[in-house]
């Protein structure tokens, strides 16, 4: 007795094996096409980190200011009590200095509402009773605190792509608000910033 066998199975892994390849090549081809539209989905994080190196370096100026006005200052031997011209000292270092100044100024927003242009023409009044009004140098358990208000800066980002791929361009709006807190203290006939 001769038995017959059924050849179809023996195919049926050739079969599998085809249909395999064929979806992996049709993977492979979505995958280089959307490689190709992704530089109009990336934006480069450049100006971000930008803004915050720039931060960085207007707050060391702040600093060096403060400690410098502090120096200047005529407290006398009561550490902070009694007369002094410290804000002024201070207030006209940081509004003369063109590189705050700019930092300040650009993309400056309060909230929603864009400051620059108005804050640029008023920039000395800016800097004395918007960014560092009088009620924020005050004495606390026998310290100088100095306060930045909060202020920000808004901008758009886009990605860097060719002209015939703009309509394919989703900018981010990029908010940033920042303020700061200085506490200066004497000690050791020192003056100290945390």
């Amino acid at each position: 007795m001769v038995r017959k066998f059924n050849k179809r199975g023996q195919f049926f892994g050739i079969y599998l094996a085809v249909i395999t390849v064929f979806l992996i090549s049709v993977s492979l081809g979505f995958y280089q096409v959307q490689q190709k539209n992704t530089g109009s989905s990336l934006v480069s994080p450049k100006t971000i980190l930008d803004i915050g190196d720039d931060l960085q370096k207007f707050e060391g100026f702040e600093e060096a200011y403060i400690l410098a006005s502090l120096k200047e200052a005529s407290f006398g031997k009561d550490e902070f009590k009694g007369e002094s011209h410290f804000r002024e000292e201070f207030l006209k270092k940081a509004s003369n200095n063109d590189f705050m100044r700019e930092f300040i100024f650009s993309d400056l927003v309060s909230g929603e509402i864009d400051l620059g242009i108005e804050a640029i023409s008023e920039s000395e009044d800016f800097f004395d009773f918007v960014l560092y009004p009088e009620e924020n140098f005050y004495l606390e358990d026998g310290n100088l605190v100095i306060q930045r208000n909060k202020v920000g800066k808004s901008l758009a980002l886009f990605a860097d792509i060719s002209e015939k791929e703009e309509a394919k361009n989703f900018p981010i709006d990029f908010k940033f608000e920042f303020s700061k807190k200085y506490i200066a203290s004497f000690s050791n006939g020192e003056y100290t910033l945390e």
